[in-house]
């Protein structure tokens, strides 16, 4: 399996969700904002919808704009936020060069007071995203960092308490992962239930490396429902994945056809051909020691993964 994205879903939306808590709690109105920095708010919050679905080209064209936006109202915390949902971006596009260059910039940007939360997620997010090219010892200092911030402040997310189980699990510390992840999973709820997808996924992986694989097999389901829900497209292609490779080194490898199938399907639908290639190559090894036709499947990936699709689910 490759190393787990930085961040399933933008963990940087304060700016929104103060907006919405203002508007939501019946006191007195927010001021009407500036005519670019409402644009900017309206950029960044449609940027973190394509995100959300994987539509990751469009989020970044998005989050350029909000940037661009925010950095005209000098909105320091609103240019920070949009630096780091960038470096997100591109950490999940593979560009892990990028994505530190944009980390280190949001970092430069929260480095008054009154930004040590925002630090604090962009520190986590910057040790994944160095746990992903293999730079382990780099992201721990980064992470620890990112820990004794969060203690100072009494506040510490799951994000980065999934990426030390993240990082545990690089290291093969199957134990400690599954500790670390368990308790993360616990309080995945409230203001941070959508970190309780990502972090079932990672553990499922421990579960998996260490051997135990209807452990992984369940969390796997439960993190594809959580998924489904949320109109994660890109983290549901990544759960199927994830389940057709698991049953296809077990004792009933034909279960994963129709894994791997349906995650081809989404890959092509949002774009990703190289993706999607790969796993419908998978589809048909796996189809014909199986004894399986995957001629018609074959057919919508190709189709739909050059284009030619009736919806465009990223427009």
């Amino acid at each position: 399996m490759k190393p787990l994205p930085a961040s399933r879903f933008p963990a940087v939306v304060f700016i929104l969700a103060i907006l919405l808590v203002l508007a939501a709690c019946g006191g007195p109105r927010p001021a009407a904002l500036p005519e670019d920095l409402a644009r900017a708010h309206e950029n960044f919050s449609r940027a973190t919808m394509h995100y959300k679905k994987g539509c990751f080209r469009q989020a970044l064209e998005g989050y350029q704009a909000a940037h661009e936006l925010f950095s005209a109202a000098d909105d320091q915390r609103g240019v920070g936020l949009a630096l780091e949902s960038m470096a997100n971006v591109y950490h999940e596009l593979e560009d892990t060069e990028s994505a530190l260059l944009l980390y280190d910039e949001a970092l430069d940007v929260f480095s008054a007071a009154g930004f040590e939360k925002e630090r604090i997620y962009v520190l986590a997010n910057k040790a994944a995203a160095l746990v992903s090219i293999g730079k382990l010892e780099q992201a721990a200092k980064v992470l620890d960092r990112a820990k004794i911030l969060a203690r100072r402040n009494g506040f510490m997310p799951v994000l980065a308490q999934r990426v030390g189980g993240l990082l545990l699990l690089h290291r093969k510390q199957f134990k400690e992962a599954e500790t670390v992840l368990e308790k993360a999973l616990r309080q995945a709820v409230g203001p941070q239930a959508d970190q309780w997808a990502p972090t079932a996924f990672t553990l499922a992986r421990v579960m998996e490396a260490s051997g135990r694989q209807e452990r992984a097999l369940v969390l796997y389901r439960r993190a594809l429902e959580r998924d489904r829900r949320q109109g994660a497209y890109d983290q549901v292609a990544e759960d199927l994945a994830a389940l057709g490779y698991l049953y296809a080194g077990s004792k009933t490898p034909c279960k994963g056809i129709d894994f791997f199938k349906r995650a081809a399907k989404i890959e092509a639908l949002l774009g990703r051909s190289a993706k999607a290639a790969d796993l419908a190559e998978r589809l048909e090894d796996l189809a014909r020691t199986c004894g399986t036709d995957s001629t018609a499947a074959d057919f919508f990936i190709s189709k739909w993964a050059g284009g030619q699709s009736l919806i465009n689910i990223c427009r």
